[in-house]
């Protein structure tokens, strides 16, 4: 029986990373300086001095994921009784030709639908309709549109 598709999905994901860095670095310096004075507390001086220093660094860094996802899908015939059909679950409301109804009329009312429309309900009739009203109010497609 061709039908239209319909489906459901979920995924999930996790990722992780980690990092580590170094650094070094060292200096260097001199000076000299003389003075003089005399007995009297006079003085002077003078000085002089120089310095370096140097420095490096490095890091490196390290990230990895994964991610998992699952789906199912249920096919909803697109004809019933020789008339498309088609389900719309965000009302929970099945189409078949001209009557448009919600799932739980369509369950209290399918003989007097059939009847009016001239369609006799034969076992494997109602069985394609039952199956499609079942689908159409899987909790898991709640809340989708077709």
């Amino acid at each position: 029986m061709a039908g239209m598709l319909t489906g459901y999905g979920s995924g999930s994901g996790y990722g992780y990373g980690y990092g580590s860095g170094y650094g070094s670095g060292y200096g260097s310096g001199s000076g000299y300086g003389n003075g003089y004075g005399d007995g009297s507390g006079n003085g002077s001086g003078n000085g002089d001095g120089n310095g370096y220093g140097y420095g490096s660094g490095y890091g490196s860094g390290y990230g990895d994921g994964y991610g998992d996802g699952y789906g199912s899908g249920y096919e909803l015939p697109d004809r019933i009784a020789g008339f498309v059909a088609f389900v719309q679950r965000t009302f929970a409301v099945l189409l078949i030709g001209c009557e448009v109804h919600t799932v739980a009329h369509w369950r209290n009312n399918y003989i007097e639908i059939a009847e009016r429309n001239g369609v006799t309900i034969t076992a494997a009739l109602r069985r394609q309709l039952m199956a499609a009203l079942d689908l159409a109010e899987l909790p898991e497609l709640a809340g989708e549109g077709s």
